[in-house]
């Protein structure tokens, strides 16, 4: 029995725990310390905080570990900018080990170097002098698709750390067109790390930009494809979610959602209503964003019938049709409900008791 099992466990997935998060703040002030405390109640995944940041002018930023770091479960990063790599990569390994040494007691390091796909050599040798001077670390690096397509050179960068960290987006413009992660690039760059034969994470995007008034940001179906493509994988052994949410950050979606995501379930995101009674007798109506990127939209609103609105007026951006059947808005902040309705009606109505609006998204603007 056992020479049939032992086939079957060498082609189990071997991603397992929870998906980590980057905590991207150069300033680590209370808002990142209760995210961080609130990401670790619901999950044991590792964290990956930025630690330092070399500019494009050598000028090394360094950010000392916070009081609230879980060292045994947080990876320090630092983002080596491209102009950097005129050093030498024995000379670059040693100021970034200096920048290292307040984070050691992590017992681990990645590298975010902005390295082209010609100097891939480079990155080899940065990161074979960082393991001569960290032995006993975990040593990892982030690479770009565009990497993979250089398999023989791109094997030996990655046998020169334990995992490579497969970044699948960023804000790109094709022509009039602004994306952050395209299926087909992700789908690709994922069967090439595979062919690798070597450990690898996923970063994917849980972020969005607003450009020109209009919101770009990941499709939650293609990141929920990617994470099954993933839990297939050999050799993927985790996802980072980029990034970790701050307490009501509109561009980045919530920890809850983005966790689901990662784990596998239903992208099932809700706009959900609530009623408050002000002094007075009005109401105001709250809408709660469980699980949506933030973006300019128009909800249907259904009124019950025969229901009275003597006086009514809207909050924060929020229009209201005439005939009061739309209301255009921008979604509050994932996971966070804001007032965006006053209204007032028969003292006899308890709108806490019975809802008289049913809302639901009509179309992106």
């Amino acid at each position: 029995m056992l020479k049939l099992l032992l086939p079957l466990l060498f082609f189990l997935p071997l991603m397992a725990k929870d998906p980590g998060f980057y905590v991207w703040q150069r300033q680590q002030d209370a808002k990142v310390a209760k995210a961080v405390s609130d990401f670790c109640k619901e999950s044991d995944g590792s964290l990956y905080f930025l630690a330092g940041e070399m500019e494009n002018n050598g000028r090394m930023i360094r950010i000392s570990p916070p009081g609230f770091i879980p060292f045994a479960r947080s990876v320090p990063v630092f983002r080596i900018h491209i102009n950097n790599m005129k050093l030498s990569p024995a000379i670059l390994a040693e100021k970034i080990a200096g920048a290292y040494n307040a984070w050691q007691l992590c017992k681990a390091l990645q590298i975010d170097l902005d390295c082209p796909e010609a100097k891939l050599d480079y990155y080899t040798t940065l990161m074979q002098e960082l393991r001569k001077k960290f032995p006993g670390i975990e040593l990892s690096a982030t690479v770009l698709p565009c990497h993979l397509n250089h398999p023989e050179k791109f094997k030996k960068l990655a046998g020169s750390c334990d995992f490579f960290v497969l970044q699948v987006h960023a804000l790109t413009r094709n022509k009039d067109f602004w994306f952050i992660l395209d299926r087909n690039i992700a789908v690709t760059a994922i069967e090439k790390a595979d062919r690798i034969n070597r450990p690898y994470q996923v970063a994917l995007p849980f972020y969005s930009h607003l450009i020109k008034g209009k919101a770009v940001y990941p499709d939650p179906e293609v990141i929920s494809e990617i994470v099954s493509l993933t839990r297939k994988s050999r050799y993927a052994i985790g996802l980072i979610a980029f990034r970790l949410q701050l307490d009501g950050e509109y561009d980045v979606l919530d920890m809850l959602t983005a966790l689901n995501l990662c784990r596998g379930e239903k992208y099932a995101p809700e706009l959900v209503t609530s009623w408050e009674k002000q002094p007075g007798g009005s109401w105001l109506l709250y809408l709660e964003n469980r699980g949506f990127f933030v973006r300019k939209t128009t909800l249907l609103c259904r009124w019950e019938k025969d229901f009275a609105i003597h006086d009514a007026k809207t909050f924060n951006r929020a229009e209201l049709t005439v005939d009061r059947s739309k209301l255009t808005l921008f979604l509050p902040p994932p996971g966070k409900k804001m007032a965006v309705l006053w209204l007032r009606t028969d003292e006899n109505n308890d709108l806490d008791k019975n809802n008289p609006l049913t809302v639901k998204e009509n179309a992106e603007l």
